[in-house]
């Protein structure tokens, strides 16, 4: 009994046990979850508005190819009557462009002028369209501003694009001294025509040839000088009318054989080519310039050279652009 008072006397009696102090621990805060990013939506007009432009430039590529083969197909049919009309294309040559550019026909400013002179486009290439508007009866020349070059074959064509009066076109070369607007080609000393209705070739006021044909709507008559020696190229419908003779192009061997056959017929037919490829002797010293006159309304497109010309030969390639 004893025991026990005494041990809960020294429980009373005893101090307070000192409490531990508590160290207190920052709170773990978890990351938040990073939101998710949403994918902007394109606007429905944008795209409509994308694909309608992409639908457009392909309609209009295609308009631009219709287009040239429609071209093509109408060069195609207008010229396929004619084997000689120049299918496939053949090359232009830059120089030949540039140069077509340069190259002019003297004209009045004059609105009452008798010609009217603009520039035409096809499959083929550039050209001139000459209107002549004068009334029948009345012949007038037009001529180019430039000379022809000397030392190579000059050549050029006209198409006959309308000609309901049936007036002669004649086409040509002649000096600048002798020019005049009312000039007959080849009736003057320096000059030379070669004439639509009849198909006459004329020069120093004499007849040269005679083909007897009428070029008419959609032919083509082209003439070419080598002011050299006088030789004169003559073509129609592509047509070469007057080849040189086979002396001119044969090989030294070759031509040397023929000079030892002494068959008549061969000797003949060399006359006869010679004949037909006669030369006429005009004009070798001073310059020569283009020259075109009707006697009545007509129009006619003029190649020079930038575009495909309708006879094909090697030295005539370049036309008047050399």
């Amino acid at each position: 009994m004893n025991k026990h008072m005494k041990f809960l006397h020294d429980l009373a009696t005893a101090p307070p046990p000192t409490a531990k102090p508590t160290v207190t621990q920052p709170p773990v805060t978890q990351p938040e979850p990073e939101p998710e990013q949403e994918t902007p939506e394109v606007p429905v007009h944008w795209v409509f508005y994308t694909l309608t432009a992409i639908i457009l430039v392909a309609v209009i590529v295609l308009l631009v190819y219709l287009y040239i083969k429609y071209q093509q197909r109408q060069v195609y049919v207008e010229y396929s009557v004619n084997p000689e009309s120049g299918i496939p294309k053949s090359h232009i040559s830059f120089n030949q462009r540039r140069k077509f550019l340069n190259w002019k026909i003297n004209q009045s400013k004059d609105p009452n002028e008798f010609v009217k002179i603009s520039e035409g486009k096809n499959y083929y290439g550039q050209f001139y369209e000459l209107k002549f508007v004068e009334k029948s009866g009345i012949n007038n020349a037009v001529i180019a501003n430039q000379p022809i070059t000397k030392e190579v074959t000059s050549y050029y064509e006209i198409e006959v694009e309308d000609n309901p009066r049936n007036c002669d076109i004649t086409i040509g070369f002649c000096s600048d001294k002798e020019y005049n607007k009312n000039l007959i080609l080849g009736l003057s000393s320096t000059s030379v025509g070669f004439h639509s209705k009849t198909g006459q070739v004329w020069s120093q006021g004499k007849m040269f040839f005679d083909y007897g044909f009428k070029a008419v709507y959609g032919e083509t008559i082209g003439i070419g000088i080598r002011q050299s020696d006088g030789r004169i190229w003559l073509s129609y419908n592509g047509k070469f009318l007057n080849p040189p003779p086979p002396s001119e192009y044969k090989d030294p061997e070759e031509k040397k054989k023929g000079d030892d056959d002494n068959d008549e017929e061969q000797n003949q037919k060399a006359i006869e080519d010679d004949l037909k490829a006669k030369k006429i002797i005009m004009n070798r010293s001073g310059p020569l310039f283009l020259a075109i006159s009707a006697n009545g309304p007509c129009k006619v497109n003029l190649n020079i050279g930038a575009c495909q010309f309708r006879m094909h030969q090697k030295e005539l390639a370049h036309g008047l652009l050399h």
